[in-house]
């Protein structure tokens, strides 16, 4: 199974808002969607310019882009014999790419909306940062207050207009708010070509936008790709990498970990990792820069307890815990159903 590709021919002209994503049939086919499976969850490798909730907007655009997420769901639920529709518990960005989950029932959906809203599910996220190591600290707390006006959010104590046009984001009339948000991160890596960063972040608030605006606006290292920030660091980017096709929003959900429990066995409490294999644009951009990719962020798999058990990588252990008599993977995951699927690798 393949990996949906994700990039668009565009002229080397600095929009005001990210490109829209076109999506193809093949990217909203389950069997490259679908990463994993077990008796309470279900997890997708959204690709780009999917919307993962419904809308409040009566516009044309966003009743469509509505309906295809609900196609893409009852098209998962009959792939994988569901006995209902799969619920979302969480949301990401549009243009953002990755690791979303789906509860699989209504008692599983509010097990894991608890564990959101109480901050136990940790969610780790890469990007793409316009910005070398004279620009972003080894590691780091972005803390900061965001505000959204009528739709638009910036980071309280910056212009808006400062570094670019005022960021429009598919604005809901009404959208207001101001928010504590914080967002922990550190340098994987960074490029000796270009001033160009592969930032690991993990969210500790959960604001719309969030890690997107504290990058171009707090640090000023926007994410490539995106149209937050200033537009020259970004084409600068482009023209040096001598990039022919844009690429798509570089920020990916890569990882979630948290708690859960098996029914039988001495240790019932175990800690569980799912993470997204990287988009093929994502990962073009970082071969072309010079920035090295692990094994484990590129592919994706299941971990328990820190242990990889499940995706490329975790053969050694599938042959150590397979019963060789039934064949069975003897482990935790296969105490609650689990199954990988790959997502089209």
């Amino acid at each position: 199974m393949k990996v949906a590709q994700a990039a668009g021919i565009v002229k080397r002209a600095a929009p005001s808002r990210t490109p829209r994503k076109v999506l193809k049939r093949k990217d909203l086919d389950p069997q490259n969607l679908i990463l994993y499976a077990d008796n309470a969850l279900v997890a997708l490798n959204k690709p780009r310019g999917l919307v993962s909730q419904s809308s409040r907007s009566s516009e044309p655009d966003s009743r469509h882009e509505t309906d295809v997420f609900t196609s893409v769901l009852s098209n998962v639920r009959r792939t994988l014999s569901l006995t209902e529709m799969p619920k979302t518990v969480h949301r990401l960005d549009k243009p953002t790419s990755g690791l979303l989950i789906l509860a699989r029932t209504q008692h599983s959906a509010r097990t894991l909306s608890r564990l959101i809203a109480q901050k136990e599910i940790t969610k780790t996220y890469l990007a793409l940062a316009c910005g070398g190591p004279s620009d972003l600290p080894a590691r780091g707390v972005m803390e900061t207050t965001l505000i959204c006006e009528n739709g638009r959010i910036r980071v309280v104590g910056t212009a808006s207009g400062r570094l670019g046009p005022p960021p429009l984001s598919e604005p809901e009339p009404g959208e207001n708010w101001e928010k504590k948000a914080i967002t922990k991160y550190r340098v994987l890596a960074s490029s000796t070509k270009v001033p160009l960063s592969l930032v690991e972040l993990s969210l500790v608030t959960g604001c719309k936008h969030q890690i997107r605006a504290q990058l171009a606006q707090y640090l000023n290292t926007p994410i490539l790709g995106d149209f937050y920030g200033d537009q020259k660091k970004k084409l600068d980017v482009f023209e040096m990498l001598n990039l022919q096709q844009r690429p798509d929003l570089c920020l990916h959900s890569s990882r979630m970990d948290f708690t859960r429990y098996r029914r039988t066995g001495d240790t019932k409490k175990f800690e569980f990792g799912l993470g997204a294999p990287i988009p093929p644009g994502f990962a073009s951009v970082c071969q072309a820069a010079g920035i090295a990719l692990d094994r484990e962020q590129a592919s994706g798999g299941v971990w328990i307890n820190g242990t990889k058990v499940r995706g490329p990588g975790a053969e050694e252990y599938l042959q150590s815990a397979t019963n060789q008599e039934t064949g069975d993977v003897e482990d935790e995951v296969g105490s609650i159903g689990g199954v990988w699927y790959g997502g089209g690798q």
